[in-house]
């Protein structure tokens, strides 16, 4: 029971979950899912009973529609279930009991739709398709696209879900942001690195720990008849094996589910110590009661928590980005940030690029001028030039849109900028900068002109702001930069 307690304060209190366990997201639900069903599961294994064929089926359909990820518990019950059998254990109830709980899991995911194939409901008028194409069925890999052709030509799950995966399949690689730099292709280690930067230092140890005492338990065989010992370490190695192989690079919280379990194994830390050395047991215990002290410290910035190693909360920007870090929970800092701004200087101009598609006015930020991320969205006029004032950026913005200023680019840009001021002295001459009124009177072609002007002007001052420290920085994710006309000046604009 104190093991237990070790574990739950240690997950309970990791910034990265209390960052996302109270946002509509499916990674902590997904994760906690899985682990259950792999308990579960192997529990059915120990002892094939009814009531472990119902809770097996029951929290692998709950898993799985959770996350798509929860599908993994499929390779790992085959795994368990061989581990099983090579210890010659009666095949058939196995067999049976297993292929029973996959029955209620298939049960469970057809009820979550309605038991209705097509992604569409009757209801509402015909289904005409998806808002993009299938992509797997196409393109996917011999046996990606073999598995959803098979489900689509048999109906074997509903098309909603079968789509829901083709999607996840065909996005797999996503680049990733690290050390400074950012790879299209993502990195292998990229999760490994997540783990150490967002993982408070004193977790950091014991979790560690409890990785060297699980290993020393498997060396010498010890625990691995008990069912959850042998589903948690099967599931561990699984999941560590997508992390290490996957180019997918868009977030910690993809690898919630190996966090999850290693919150569990770090009670190692607390059950052999206290018995053999009551002294580590001591100081396994002051550990794990720092991490309390450390979430209230770092309550408004969760979701960006970088521990020292990763550069704290003023440095943690440069060395780890990913789409995590800007979901716009930072945006009512940036919303009182402006109004103090404005309360000093009405006039004062503010710039704002953001990644996302939040609204800033919802969350309470005064007007602003947008520069172009995702900020076309948002932005209600174009602007011929940059002045001086605030320049706000979030730190997702910085890294995804950062590359190396070439002669090239600089080409580039000019010969858009010399395109673009007449259709700016056109916007002059009307009186009005705003997007709605003069797109009106523009063709297609010279709307792309303006737009792509002012992405590679912002693309061009974010090359320059990586060479100088912001001025502030918002709860690790906002940097705020106070430029002025001279500043502006000498970079040509």
């Amino acid at each position: 029971r104190g093991a237990g307690y070790f574990s739950l304060i240690l997950a309970g209190f990791s910034p990265n979950f209390l960052g996302h366990m109270p946002l509509a997201t499916s990674d902590f639900m997904g994760a906690w899912t899985l682990v259950l069903a792999t308990v579960c599961y192997a529990r059915l294994l120990d002892r094939t009973t009814w009531t472990h064929i119902a809770l097996a089926g029951i929290t692998a359909g709950v898993a799985i529609i959770t996350k798509h990820s929860g599908l993994v518990i499929g390779p790992v019950a085959v795994v368990l279930a061989l581990w099983k059998l090579l210890q010659k254990e009666r095949f058939i109830p196995l067999v049976l009991g297993s292929l029973a709980a996959a029955f209620i899991a298939w049960c469970v995911i057809w009820t979550a739709y309605g038991w209705r194939y097509s992604a569409g409901s009757p209801e509402l008028g015909p289904f005409n398709g998806f808002q993009v194409d299938w992509v797997t069925v196409h393109e996917g890999g011999l046996l990606s696209r073999s598995i959803i052709e098979f489900c689509r030509a048999t109906h074997f799950l509903p098309e909603a879900f079968v789509f829901g995966l083709d999607f996840i399949l065909s996005r797999s690689d996503r680049g990733g942001y690290l050390n400074g730099a950012y790879s299209p292709e993502g990195y292998s280690l990229f999760y490994v690195w997540n783990f150490l930067y967002k993982t408070p230092l004193p977790a950091l140890v014991l979790h560690l720990a409890g990785w060297a005492f699980l290993l020393a338990k498997l060396v010498r065989r010890e625990g691995t008849s008990k069912p959850e010992f042998r589903g948690l370490v099967v599931l561990g190695l699984a999941y560590a094996i997508i992390l290490l192989t996957t180019g997918m690079n868009i977030g910690y919280r993809h690898a919630f589910t190996a966090l999850y379990v290693s919150c569990i194994f770090a009670s190692l830390v607390f059950v052999i110590p206290v018995r053999r050395t009551p002294a580590g047991g001591l100081v396994a215990a002051v550990l794990v009661l720092s991490l309390p002290l450390i979430a209230a410290l770092n309550a408004d910035r969760y979701i960006s928590y970088v521990n020292i190693l990763g550069g704290g909360e003023k440095g943690g920007y440069v060395n780890l980005t990913d789409s995590s870090l800007d979901w716009g929970q930072d945006l009512p800092a940036v919303g009182e940030y402006v109004k103090e701004i404005r309360r000093k200087d009405p006039e004062e101009d503010v710039y704002l690029c953001i990644t996302g598609t939040g609204l800033p006015e919802f969350f309470g930020v005064p007007e602003t001028k947008f520069l172009p991320f995702w900020g076309f969205n948002q932005s209600k006029a174009y602007f011929p030039s940059l002045g001086e004032g605030t320049y706000i950026f979030s730190a997702t913005a910085i890294a995804l849109m950062y590359e190396q200023w070439t002669p090239t680019l600089e080409m580039d840009y000019r010969k858009l900028k010399l395109a673009s001021s007449g259709l700016y002295t056109e916007m002059e001459n009307k009186g009005t900068f705003e997007v709605k009124t003069v797109e009106s009177d523009m063709t297609i072609e010279e709307i792309q002109t303006v737009r792509q002007f002012e992405f590679y002007r912002c693309k061009r001052l974010i090359f320059y702001l990586r060479t100088r420290q912001p001025d502030e920085i918002l709860n690790g994710t906002m940097l705020v930069y106070n430029l002025t006309q001279n500043e502006l000046a000498e970079l040509n604009w």
